[in-house]
């Protein structure tokens, strides 16, 4: 099979056409080819193929060769093109080929076609291939423009003297200059003195070491300090010696600040995180502690009810005293790992004050510490968390003790209260004359786990705490400054809850409701013997069961108008034992109260929160079972066989 040919063969003689066919077949051509002899045909031939050659006879009668070489121009093709003569005078030959004919040939010397044919496609694909070529690099040109005009990142490049002699736009815009503007320039004259002798710096081990490197700079420029990722390698000559560097700089600066504050919220993380270990494991311990502390809290209670002598009751007193010491620590240990909003309820901030510096009254006398009380006289009853608020005065003024054993002479402790300007935020200051605290530390007295103290005297935990618990009320605490020597700590917080009004509730005589059938649902025989016992003393008929199974038998058995069920028990819970009052006799659910040590589980919170159930939280004290035991009774009016009601006045 021969070489693939397509000829248009422009000529009048079909003979004369057929003999160049042999020829060319004969050369050794599969020939494609096709014969026309006007200008329309031309055209029309030129349209409907690609053509490797065009042959074309001088003259012709309604045609000629000059003619088809315009119209092979004039369509912008670059295709060989040999015109035949039968007789063509020197000077026409010199202006067919001064018109673009690549060659011609007489028909009487034909043997000079095939290698003119072979020359001319080999000149041809040269021709095609450097346009291709050419129209790769030019391509590749525009890209390369493209890119070093649309990257974000400060393309340059410099001479061996530091000069920029190229620069793209962003590199220019962060001396807020053009690239002409920066051409021809060095560091010295574009960023701080600083900042381009360590710039320099790296450019002379990039030029010295000829290796590529890569850097964090800071440039400050235009009062702006960035900084920039910088890949630098040496920039050669065609003979391989290095005449300067070639870099890109990204601005990392965004980057940077992010990692940083990543790196803040990391620690803030771990410290959460060990704050969160810290209180899964306190709330292991209250949990073990609150069983046995509500036997002992209540058995000693009963105890000094019970006792006639003097000294007997003192000393049920003072078991009833450390019981409630202990029980503090351990609601306090619950605090801290309690996750929870305030509850809320009337609280008057200057009784607070009082209460919570009456229980350190005894460590304040022992090391000198005057107390001075600067309440203001009507400040409004607040909506707040009292227990919660207590823990933070509480805290503040052991800090403040603590500080003052540092220094010696008159230690003074000053806890003043007062309202914001517009009566919707009261204040409170708790002030003492201790070495201060300097601003360095200032920053950083929030932060879990941050101590100023000996090793062994604290935790770090407290004023993180305060922080957690004011900020829970909308408020704010801080450290005043130029209040005296020593240190003060102010915390205001608002008068009203979120979307909450302070409503005075209207008075009334609360009624008694003595005599009523109470099931008491605990595993603990100590606890549920305190319950049984408190309020059977109470004058109602009470008993006792270990578990939701044996309740639901008794509640099958006979009527009860309360029941009190630990959450957390064998064989069937106190969830469990709700949800199947719910099914078998609903009226029930009213008239229930749980009890709980495990108020932190997620699980028992979700379920107290769903049902609405009153809960009553270990250890308690026996003034709060019988509150809450009489707030169900009388939000329910229960009527009942034998009930009796009595004014609390009697």
């Amino acid at each position: 099979m021969g070489v693939p040919l397509r000829v248009l063969i422009v000529e009048d003689r079909e003979d004369d056409a057929l003999l160049l066919q042999r020829v060319l077949q004969r050369a050794g051509y599969d020939l494609t080819f096709e014969r026309v002899d006007t200008a329309d045909a031309m055209h029309a031939a030129l349209e409907a193929r690609t053509w490797d050659i065009v042959i074309a006879d001088y003259a012709m009668p309604e045609f000629n060769g000059l003619a088809a070489l315009a119209v092979v121009k004039e369509r912008g093709l670059d295709l060989p093109f040999i015109i035949l003569s039968g007789s063509i005078g020197e000077d026409i030959a010199v202006a067919a080929m001064k018109g673009g004919a690549h060659d011609y040939i007489m028909k009487n010397n034909l043997t000079r076609l095939i290698p003119a044919v072979e020359r001319e496609l080999r000149e041809a694909e040269g021709r095609r291939a450097r346009k291709r070529a050419e129209e790769s690099l030019q391509e590749n040109y525009q890209i390369m423009q493209a890119v070093f005009e649309g990257t974000s990142d400060a393309i340059f490049v410099k001479d061996l003297q530091g000069r920029y002699v190229m620069i793209n736009s962003a590199g220019a815009r962060v001396f807020g200059k053009t690239p002409g503007d920066v051409i021809g320039k060095d560091d010295t004259e574009l960023f701080s003195a600083e900042s381009a002798r360590q710039i320099m710096e790296h450019d002379r081990q990039v030029t010295t070491s000829g290796k590529t490197q890569i850097y964090e700079e800071i440039g400050s420029a235009l009062g702006e300090t960035h900084t920039f990722l910088s890949t630098k390698a040496p920039h050669r000559d065609h003979q391989g010696s290095i005449i300067g560097i070639i870099g890109i700089a990204r601005d990392i600066t965004e980057r940077k600040q992010a990692e940083v504050q990543l790196q803040r919220q990391r620690e803030a993380l771990y410290q959460s995180e060990k704050l969160a270990t810290m209180g899964q494991l306190l709330a292991g311990v209250a949990h073990e502690l609150n069983n046995p502390l509500s036997v002992v809290m209540g058995q000693a209670a009963l105890l000094r009810q019970s006792v006639r002598n003097k000294s007997q009751a003192e000393r049920a007193g003072k078991i009833v005293q450390a019981a409630e010491r202990c029980a503090r620590i351990v609601n306090n240990f619950l605090a801290l790992a309690r996750q929870r909003p305030p509850e809320r309820h009337p609280v008057q901030v200057n009784q607070v004050a009082r209460e919570a510096v009456e229980l350190l009254a005894y460590p304040l006398r022992v090391d000198s510490v005057e107390v001075e009380f600067q309440l203001a006289a009507e400040v409004p009853v607040m909506r707040a968390d009292a227990h919660q608020l207590h823990q933070i005065v509480v805290n503040l003024v052991s800090n403040a003790h603590q500080a003052m054993r540092e220094v010696e002479g008159p230690r003074r402790l000053t806890v003043a209260t007062g309202v914001v300007v517009g009566g919707e935020r009261v204040w409170l200051e708790v002030r003492d004359t201790g070495p201060g605290i300097s601003t360095e530390l200032e920053g950083r007295l929030f932060e879990p786990f941050f101590t100023t103290k000996p090793p062994g005297v604290g935790t770090g935990l407290g004023l993180s705490l305060c922080q957690g618990i004011v900020e829970g009320h909308g408020g704010w605490i801080g450290v005043v400054r130029g209040a005296g020597p020593g240190a003060a700590f102010r915390v205001e917080l608002p008068v009203k809850g979120p979307g909450e009004e302070v409503a005075v509730a209207p008075a009334r005589t609360p009624v008694l409701v003595r005599g009523v059938r109470i099931l008491v649902v605990d595993d603990e025989p100590g606890i549920a013997g305190v319950l049984a016992e408190v309020l059977q003393l109470d004058g109602h008929v009470v008993e006792t069961v270990g578990n939701g199974e044996v309740a639901l038998a008794r509640l099958a058995e006979g009527k009860y108008d309360l029941i009190l069920s630990d959450i957390r028990m064998p064989e069937l819970d106190g969830p469990s034992l709700y949800w199947t009052i719910e099914r078998r006799d609903p009226r029930l659910l009213q008239r229930m109260i749980f009890l709980t040590g495990d108020t932190l589980s997620p699980g028992t919170r979700q379920f107290l929160e769903k049902t609405g159930v009153p809960c009553l939280a270990k250890p308690f004290a026996l003034s709060d079972v019988r509150e809450i035991v009489q707030q169900v009774l009388q939000a329910q009016e229960i009527e009942v066989s034998g009930t009796q009601a009595a004014d609390v006045t009697d």
